[in-house]
């Protein structure tokens, strides 16, 4: 397995930059990992598609959109959400397993619980991801 070679940092040519040099490495460096970094939120959102047959997520927008638009301010159990079953929550938990298998332990505490509120589960995976 072929491992990621860190970048050559050269911090002499760093430390002799001006304040507004620093400020434009210091703002490519953070969009940089912004650009990759995962927060979950767009797992969440898929497994709901995933799972749901009222809910799409576009992953096209920046940032991504749902149908419904609050996806993430419902309970599992609406009507506009549709998984209204623990064995939906199940899948909806096995499809998020998929999408995100680092934190599967850390999922499998979730409550099979249509009642949950959608942005609880983000906040924990959101959470789980960076302890991971």
């Amino acid at each position: 397995m072929a491992t990621k070679q860190k970048p050559v940092v050269n911090q002499k040519k760093l430390r002799a930059m001006s304040a507004p040099a620093v400020e434009k490495h210091m703002q490519g460096l953070i969009a940089a990992h912004e650009a990759t970094a995962q927060d979950g939120r767009l797992e969440v959102a898929t497994a709901l598609a995933m799972t749901s047959s009222t809910v799409t997520v576009d992953a096209t927008t920046q940032p991504f959109t749902t149908v419904p638009d609050d996806a993430f301010d419902r309970t599992f159990d609406d009507d506009e959400i549709g998984i209204n079953t623990a064995d939906l929550v199940r899948l909806f938990i096995a499809n998020l397993k998929s999408l995100l298998p680092g934190i599967a332990d850390s999922l499998d505490q979730l409550p099979e619980n249509p009642a949950m509120k959608i942005e609880q589960v983000a906040r924990f995976v959101r959470l789980a991801l960076l302890q991971a």
